[in-house]
């Protein structure tokens, strides 16, 4: 799967573009306090009630990511009795609310896979995985969700086309 960072997409739309059937399986759905991390991405207090949802994300059918989910119990709460195992977050917020997600922030970084993640991926623990934490924003600047998803790095590169500014090459070079 080769995917693009040009504009902000869910996983469904993800591996639709790619040719693939997404599912998920949910793994784990529960309200807890947010760490320093989690509180820090969602502009919260540490502590403060946050609705989590870990998926393993499939391409048809093969298991390409592990996503573990945080989002304010405001916006968390509207998932309740969703499927969630063929809904996205953005679908439920932005179809059934009317909540548009307009901004991202990605971060990409390559780490070991822990135990946990190894076992529902399918990999040997301490595999390469592509990370990505996703921070999401609504309107007014108000953080939806913020998000690690682990993607197997052999199953997922990302690819980036890049245009080159007229007149910023060096005279005379």
């Amino acid at each position: 799967v080769h995917q693009g960072l040009v504009r902000l997409t869910d996983f469904a739309e993800d591996m639709k573009s790619a040719g693939l059937r997404p599912t998920s399986r949910v793994i784990h759905q529960d309200v807890e306090g947010a760490n320093d991390l989690v509180a820090s991405n969602l502009r919260i207090e540490p502590g403060a009630t946050v609705y989590r949802l870990d998926r393993l994300r499939l391409g048809d059918g093969e298991p390409l990511a592990f996503d573990r989910t945080w989002l304010p119990v405001f916006f968390g709460q509207l998932l309740d009795g969703r499927d969630l195992a063929f809904e996205t977050i953005y679908h439920v917020l932005e179809v059934d609310y009317k909540i548009p997600m307009v901004s991202g922030r990605f971060r990409i970084e390559a780490v070991n896979a822990a135990a946990d993640i190894s076992q529902q991926l399918g990999v040997p623990w301490g595999r390469a995985l592509l990370m990505i934490e996703r921070t999401t924003v609504t309107e007014a600047d108000r953080c939806v969700y913020y998000q690690q998803r682990f993607y197997r790095s052999d199953r997922v590169a990302y690819e980036v086309e890049l245009q080159r500014s007229k007149g910023s090459g060096l005279a005379g070079g």
